[in-house]
């Protein structure tokens, strides 16, 4: 009886810690925020209409090197991240992050990445761009970021020529926050780099996946001992 009730125990842990780690779609939660330093962008006054449905117009706006763009996250979802978006000196208030990957042409269509993708997706997202013109690469590289050199895995998409648009999009493997974007469309190019986050970009995975994980194993010992006693 003893034997039944600790393999039913450690069965539901097992299972409760994959569940923990599948609920997982974002990294990020209410209030986390992002701060990109603008490295260069073109001349030209923008047009900020939100991703498709409903294509929300927002306003115009335009940035130059050496600005700041912001956001600062109010929800999180299973299907929508929404924020603070600050463009410069332009701020628009109740912005998706789907809004900023279409109007910042932070995406490749039809996957409207943004600032946040959803690193626990991958291969859906990797489906999505397959016939985009773009190629995918997951490196290691170095980062600076809150002031500090990390080390980290990073998924690399570059796009070249997909109807006019030319990007290089470097998203965090782990947290799927962007770290870099390059991408230009016609006339409109911006180039940014994320200099500030309340994101732990290099130990998010221990959190949310590792941790559940290493109490299964001890889990598993555990009752291992228990059952060679009996």
């Amino acid at each position: 009886m003893l034997k039944r009730i600790v393999f039913t125990n450690l069965v539901f842990l097992l299972f409760s810690s994959v569940l923990i780690h599948a609920g997982s779609s974002y990294s990020v939660v209410p209030s986390d925020y992002l701060i990109y330093n603008v490295v260069d962008s073109s001349s030209t006054t923008n047009y900020f209409y939100g991703a498709w449905p409903p294509g929300h117009y927002f306003g115009t706006w335009s940035v130059e090197a050496g600005d700041k763009i912001m956001f600062n996250v109010t929800s999180v979802t299973d299907m929508t991240i929404n924020g603070t978006l600050t463009l410069g000196n332009i701020t628009f208030t109740d912005v998706r992050n789907i809004d900023i990957g279409s109007a910042l042409a932070l995406s490749i269509y039809p996957w409207m990445g943004g600032l946040i993708a959803n690193s626990s997706d991958w291969t859906n997202i990797e489906q999505l761009v397959e016939n985009t013109n773009t190629t995918i690469s997951v490196e290691q590289i170095t980062y600076s970021v809150n002031g500090n050199n990390i080390t980290l895995i990073a998924r690399i998409f570059e796009v070249s020529n997909y109807y006019g648009q030319f990007s290089r999009l470097i998203y965090d493997n782990n947290t799927g926050i962007l770290l870099e974007g390059t991408t230009s469309f016609g006339n409109y190019r911006l180039s940014l780099s994320l200099e500030f986050t309340s994101v732990e970009l290099n130990t998010q995975t221990q959190k949310t996946v590792w941790s559940p994980l290493l109490l299964s194993v001890f889990s598993v010992v555990i009752v291992v001992i228990i059952l060679r006693k009996r």
